[in-house]
């Protein structure tokens, strides 16, 4: 199994308080059998912080939910899921997508 990133979710300008947008993705090559991950997390940065990203979900390149929804906690730039995710046998792409509280300001960079 190898994992890279998705050149295909680009950085790019999101909309506040509006859900399902892209926060990153990944590229996922599983080779001879799938492979079933029980927990995953994934970590933010941005110069404020991160509490306001709330409803965040791992969708496959078809917009079906893999994982989640769920939200960062104010005491942690982290997103934790606890859903076991399937990757099947080749090449497939993972977008992250969250809704962003209106905390955030025109410029903020996620």
């Amino acid at each position: 199994m190898n994992v890279s990133k998705a050149t295909s979710v680009a950085a790019q300008n999101i909309a506040i308080n509006l859900a399902d947008q892209p926060l990153g993705g990944f590229v996922v090559d599983t080779k001879g059998e799938s492979v079933s991950v029980a927990a995953m997390t994934y970590r933010l940065s941005q110069h404020k912080g991160t509490q306001g990203v709330t409803n965040i979900s791992l969708f496959d390149e078809n917009g079906k939910v893999v994982a989640g929804p769920v939200d960062i906690t104010s005491s942690s730039d982290a997103i934790a899921f606890s859903d076991t995710v399937t990757f099947p046998v080749g090449v497939h792409t993972y977008t992250l997508k969250g809704k962003i509280s209106t905390s955030f300001v025109s410029n903020d960079v996620i």
